[in-house]
């Protein structure tokens, strides 16, 4: 399906403290690499190192396709947070303060949070709580498995940001391409479940639409995405960084998210 979408942005500023495609891709990343689809691994690493850092890119160059795709009135999952700033420097730019003013009790998990970050390590979770939690008091963050999301209702965000964490399931060893296509797909199920009608799945990824689309859309049983698109080619540190669309059917008008059929195409994956 992906990949054969035209429709592309591109947008020229570098990143500070961010992981490139080299380095996961090197020799260097080694057996760190192959883990990276291993919750073990994400606690240990974590527990070990209490701080912020970014995967992919950061904010500033995500803002435009954030903006374009995912209403600041949104209930918003960041999906494998990590130790990001993402879901911190949404609430900051605005996004949760609107519908928090607005709906005061309509918040993914029935409460305070409007900006919710989950992750499977309880180490970071812990970190990133005592950390930001006095300054956004509607961000929050909670332990969950971005391939199931079991704490989180049918329907109960309106928008998903992912970045980087499809792409560590992909990089998961264990079962070969059998296991990384039953991880990357599960997230993509459970993503679509808790995505209320009309709702993004917003996904930064270091992966060309050639390999990314047989996890995303067009295979047999893959959830039914009104539309799928390549929505913005990011340029950080001269390094490509893909950014896709998933739109689930349904809602009352797309809001910012209009532009998203524009080019697109269902059914029609690259398959495995």
């Amino acid at each position: 399906l992906l990949g054969e979408l035209r429709a592309r942005a591109s947008h020229r500023q570098a990143a500070e403290h961010v992981v490139d495609s080299d380095e996961l891709a090197a020799g260097a990343a080694g057996a760190a690499r192959d883990a990276y689809g291993e919750a073990a691994y994400w606690e240990k690493r974590y527990a070990a190192r209490d701080e912020t850092f970014e995967w992919l890119a950061a904010f500033r160059e995500l803002r435009p396709a954030l903006e374009a795709h995912v209403p600041k009135a949104a209930r918003v999952l960041h999906l494998g947070c990590g130790n990001s700033t993402l879901g911190v420097d949404m609430y900051r730019a605005g996004w949760g303060r609107a519908r928090a003013r607005a709906d005061p009790d309509d918040a993914p998990g029935g409460a305070a949070p409007f900006v919710l970050n989950v992750d499977i390590s309880a180490a970071v979770i812990e970190q990133m709580r005592a950390r930001f939690a006095a300054e956004c008091p509607t961000v929050g963050w909670a332990v969950d498995d971005a391939t199931t999301l079991r704490t989180l209702a049918d329907g109960a965000v309106d928008a998903i940001v992912d970045k980087g964490t499809l792409d560590a399931l992909a990089c998961a060893t264990d079962g070969g391409d059998a296991a990384k296509r039953a991880g990357a797909r599960a997230l993509v199920a459970a993503a679509f479940r808790v995505l209320s009608p009309g709702g993004a799945l917003v996904v930064v990824s270091f992966g060309q639409s050639e390999t990314r689309a047989r996890y995303l859309s067009g295979y047999a049983g893959a959830p039914p995405w009104r539309s799928a698109r390549e929505a913005a080619t990011l340029r950080v540190d001269a390094k490509a960084v893909h950014v896709y669309v998933l739109r689930k059917a349904g809602g009352a008008g797309d809001g910012a998210g209009a532009s998203d059929s524009a080019g697109a195409s269902d059914g029609d994956g690259d398959g495995d």
